[in-house]
Parts: C-alpha cells; sequence; structure tokens
C-alpha cells in the first residue's frame, strides 16, 4: 500500500525543490529535483521513490572520523561494548564517516575502550548506550567533537580526559552522573551546559580546561563562572578572570576545584567557608597571596601544594584547622604563614602544621 503525502507549493517553483521528511526513529527521507516545477491545478504529479539518509548510528553502529578514508582506528578494547562484537569497521562515502558494526546492540562505551586514539577527531554514540566507561576516549587528542547518544545516564571517571582539542560537547538529559575528570584537561572546551537530569558530578570534572568561559543549566552560578551543588563549589570557569570571590552561599570548596588554574592570581574566601577540599588551589602557580578564614576548620592534602608564588598566607582561625600532607610546598622557605597573636605554639605543634613550623609567624 502506498502513502499519499499532499503538499501545498506555489503555482511555479523555478528552481525546483526538496523534499524531506524525518521519520519517528530519526530517519531522513529526501528527494530533490533542480528542475522548474510547474503545479497544475486538480493534477496529481507523482514522485519518484524517497531515498533514506540516516542521520545518527543505528544501535548496532557506531560512528567516527579520523581524517582518513583508507585507515580506520580501531578500538583498544574491542571486546568492551555491553556483550556486542564488532563485525566490521568501514569507511562510509554516502555518511562521510567510518561505521563500526556491531552483531548485537551497544549498551555501553566500556573502560578504556577508545583509550589513546590519537586519530580520532569526531564520534557519534548511539542511543542505545547508557554508559561511557572509565577513561573511554581519554587522551584521544584529535577529538574535537562528541556527540553522545540520549540514553547515556553515566560518564566515567576521565571518560574525555586530556582530550585537549574537544572544542563542544553534548550532554544529554538523560546524563545523571559526571564522573571524577571526566574531562579534565580538555583545554580547547569552552562552554559546558549541565542538563537538569544531573545529580553527580565527581571532583576535578572540569578542572584545567583552561579556555572554560561558563557553564550554563543546573548548578551554574555567579554568572556561570561556577558550579555550586549543596552548597559546595564544584568547577571554575577558568578563563572568566584572574581573580575570584568566592559566593557566600559556599560552605565547602570541593577537591581540586581550582587546581592548576595557572592564571589565578588572587581568591577571596568568605567566612561562610568551613572547608577546603584536597588539591583545591594545587599548581595555582600565579597566586601570591590568600587569606583563611577563621572559619575554616579543615585544609585538604595539597591544597596549596606547588603554588610556586604564594609568599603569604594569612590564616584567621585561632585554633589550628585540621590539615593535610604537603598543604603548602613541603619546607617552603618563601612561605610566611601569618597566625593569630598567641596561636603560634600551638599552630607549630599542631599535626601537619609543624612541617611548617619554620614558615610560622604570630601577626602583632
Amino acid at each position: 500500500m502506498r502513502n499519499l503525502l499532499l503538499f501545498v507549493l506555489a503555482a511555479t517553483v523555478a528552481m525546483g525543490l526538496t523534499v524531506e521528511i524525518t521519520t519517528t526513529n530519526d530517519l531522513v527521507m529526501t528527494k530533490s529535483t533542480d528542475k522548474k516545477v510547474v503545479i497544475e491545478r486538480n493534477h496529481i504529479k507523482p514522485m519518484a521513490s524517497l531515498t533514506f539518509k540516516a542521520t545518527k548510528p543505528a544501535n548496532n553502529e557506531i560512528w567516527y572520523t579520523n581524517g582518513s578514508t583508507t585507515e580506520p582506528t580501531t578500538a583498544k578494547k574491542p571486546e568492551n561494548f555491553g556483550g556486542a562484537t564488532i563485525q566490521s569497521n568501514t569507511y562510509d562515502a554516502e555518511k562521510e564517516c567510518w561505521v563500526i558494526t556491531f552483531d548485537n546492540e551497544v549498551t555501553k562505551i566500556g573502560d578504556w575502550a577508545f583509550y589513546y586514539c590519537e586519530s580520532l577527531t569526531s564520534v557519534t554514540i548511539p542511543d542505545s548506550v547508557t554508559t561511557i566507561g572509565q577513561r573511554a576516549f581519554e587522551y584521544c587528542s584529535s577529538l574535537t567533537s562528541v556527540t553522545i547518544g540520549n540514553s547515556v545516564t553515566t560518564i566515567g571517571g576521565a571518560a574525555f580526559y586530556y582530550c585537549g582539542s574537544l572544542t563542544s560537547v553534548n550532554i544529554p538529559n538523560s546524563v545523571t552522573t559526571i564522573g571524577n575528570y571526566a574531562f579534565g584537561y580538555c583545554t580547547s572546551l569552552t562552554s559546558v551546559t549541565i542538563p537538569d537530569s544531573v545529580t553527580t558530578i565527581g571532583n576535578g570534572a572540569f578542572s584545567g580546561c583552561v579556555s572554560l568561559k561558563e557553564f550554563k543549566g543546573k548548578f551554574a552560578a555567579d554568572g556561570g563562572r561556577c558550579l555550586i551543588m549543596d552548597n559546595t563549589i564544584i568547577a571554575y570557569a577558568e578563563a572568566s578572570g584572574t581573580t575570584y570571590t568566592i559566593p557566600d552561599s559556599v560552605t565547602t570548596i570541593g577537591k581540586a576545584v581550582f587546581r592548576r588554574c595557572s592564571s589565578l592570581t588572587s581568591v577571596t574566601i568568605p567566612d561562610s567557608v568551613t572547608t577546603i577540599g584536597d588539591g583545591a588551589f594545587e599548581y595555582c602557580s600565579s597566586l601570591t597571596s590568600v587569606t583563611i578564614p577563621d572559619s575554616i576548620t579543615t585544609i585538604g592534602y595539597s591544597a596549596f601544594h606547588s603554588c610556586i608564588s604564594l609568599a603569604t598566607v594569612y590564616c584567621k582561625p585561632t585554633t589550628p584547622p585540621t590539615g593535610g600532607t604537603w598543604m603548602f610546598d613541603n619546607n617552603a622557605a618563601g612561605h610566611k604563614i601569618y597566625v593569630p597573636a598567641g596561636s603560634g605554639a600551638d599552630y607549630k605543634e599542631k599535626q601537619y602544621w609543624s612541617d611548617y613550623a619554620s614558615n610560622i609567624f604570630e601577626e602583632e
């Protein structure tokens, strides 16, 4: 049985026309002519069969490009696709990409699946995939774009770690979890939208994204300069400036939030903050001084480690905060840590603070 399609057109279409129909499963049917079309009243003009053009992978396919039409990219973990086995890996000239075809529906891009595939330039993941595993695309240094299928719920730890050419990424509304360092050191990434479905963002998920100017969507705060979840600042858009005042709503500076923010010269920590997480300011090489407010009770390990320009620390709590190893550069003679009058002995005897006894001075 043939379906009848009716179109309302002008009496004459001088430049020809293209008819495009998208099906419910996102297949696109097209038919084009570049000849003059004359529409006659009450006359049905038959049309040749429409052709199908797929716009995204079937559930047993992964599409990718690598700058070549003759040399495929081989998955590093070919058995790691949720039970599906690779049947072929061929270039499709019509789609203008390589197509990996599996014997079954792909449900997972497993751990290390495309690790260090430096030739990959783009990847399109089918809607059947629910999980992108840990380090799945780590060190894919030429990867500029990735299209994540609409069923993915988890983006694993370091999934796109050090994908330095990645300029954009779509995080679909299905995603609930973004793992630790998932997009760490994606140095070309400029903007990220966090969908409402996300409930968890791991430590350092966007650490080292030196071109990142703003966050959008869920958890975005302070004009898009940071992400705040449960009163914890969990990410910072490094390219947004050299100075930063943490919003008063924050009680915890999360792990590795400002790690390697090499352009950050000063930061203001409000009295609302009680905890500075592990590695929070590690490798902030331009940070020259910092004031730790009286509200702080805990400073994590390596919180200010390798801040090579950090000359002065004003630590306001009368009672030394609980510290961690390598809070500052170990035995760094350049650091001067000023503490409240009468508190010097307590700081010098406190675990981990005692490592900096020669750097501790009481304020007058």
